[in-house]
């Protein structure tokens, strides 16, 4: 007879999302656009990773070099002009590749076309789909450039059009609606280190109000540093602040290990909240939003942040509340310490070798 087993299933948990971890973070599934409207052209800017480039691939992640992108430039204009449609009126304009940049480290490249219109731009439709075969659940962060001011978008395939009307190309071109919240929801389900954090907070016992008050400790660090970074008033460059993510995880699995008599839980859950705060700020700070555009956007991804550590913590709280009513249950509590422990010194390990190369 099936027996319902919590500690299985944080077990797996924990194990699925120490294995996604041990792979290179962030294979490319975000991705940043520009447009800019000048006459009767639009420059469109991509950032991209470069082994999403068809008949790359993952196995090609840091090999291709600056040569092989200028060599690759026509297979990149018939790629790009059939996965990045611009009309402008009801006309379609024509792309021609302005510049390429990259890749670079991080295998990152850079894309900017041309694209010509017909006549003046009166208005504009854009249709994305560049990574529809290689990514399914790709983003796309758009900053469209109209007049004197810029706005900020999500596309994905789920929601590839943008239309900006003739009425609104040097007016708002509408608030940036629900994509910067589910673009959150999607960062922290995604981001294995903060969730192994948020983890290690649960595992640390106590009270549910106690709890609830580390918690709240560290989503309030965070939302504050991801605010002041995301609007460019203070950041951190990205490896060490990774690196201190990677820490945090080790600290968490320590403290349940050791259990001393002192309860540091708030001040640290504080202080790493805000260096997990500088992370989730440098996905919109390379979004090309100006400052003064940025409170509609950072609303809404920090609201989509915090709903997706609810999405985490409540059936996470539940597990653990079932696990504690069975036998051995601080025996299993501390082998999942022992594996928070293990894995973010694997990462600080890699992070720190990063950091010094």
């Amino acid at each position: 007879m099936f027996r319902f087993a919590p500690s299985s299933i944080i077990l797996a948990l924990v194990l699925c999302l120490a294995s996604a971890t041990a792979s290179p973070a962030h294979l490319g599934s975000l991705s940043y656009s520009q447009l800019r409207m000048e006459g009767s052209h639009i420059l469109y800017r991509l950032r991209f990773a470069a082994h999403l480039i068809p008949g790359t691939g993952p196995a090609m992640e840091g090999k291709l070099v600056r040569t092989d992108i200028v060599r690759m430039e026509p297979r990149l204009l018939e790629w790009l002009a059939n996965s990045v449609r611009i009309e402008s009126g009801t006309t379609p304009c024509v792309p021609s590749i302005a510049d390429t940049m990259g890749p670079d480290a991080n295998d990152d490249l850079e894309v900017v076309l041309d694209f010509a219109c017909r006549g003046p731009v009166d208005g504009m439709r854009l249709a994305f789909n560049a990574f529809d075969r290689q990514l399914p659940d790709y983003q796309n962060i758009v900053a469209v450039e109209t007049g004197t001011r810029k706005f900020g978008f999500v596309l994905s395939q789920a929601s590839p059009r943008l239309n900006i009307p003739a009425a609104h190309t040097d007016q708002a071109a509408g608030e940036p609606g629900p994509g910067f919240f589910t673009l959150g929801i999607g960062h922290i389900l995604g981001g294995f280190d903060h969730l192994l954090f948020l983890l290690g907070l649960l595992l640390l016992g106590g009270t549910l109000s106690r709890l609830a008050l580390v918690v709240t400790s560290f989503t309030l660090a965070h939302s504050i540093t991801l605010a002041l970074s995301a609007l460019g008033l203070f950041r951190l460059p990205a490896e060490p602040v990774e690196l201190a993510i990677a820490l945090s995880i080790v600290w968490v699995g320590a403290e349940r290990l050791v259990r001393t008599s002192h309860d540091r839980r708030l001040p640290l859950a504080f202080g790493f909240g805000l260096m997990h705060g500088f992370a989730f700020a440098d996905l919109l700070g390379r979004s090309g939003l100006e400052q003064s555009e940025m409170l509609g956007p950072l609303l809404g991804f920090n609201l989509g942040v915090e709903a997706g550590q609810l999405l985490v913590i409540v059936p996470a709280l539940v597990l653990l509340g079932l696990l504690r009513t069975r036998s051995r249950a601080d025996m299993f509590e501390r082998v999942l310490a022992w594996l928070l422990v293990a894995v973010g010194l694997a990462w600080a390990t890699e992070r720190a070798a990063t950091l010094l190369a």
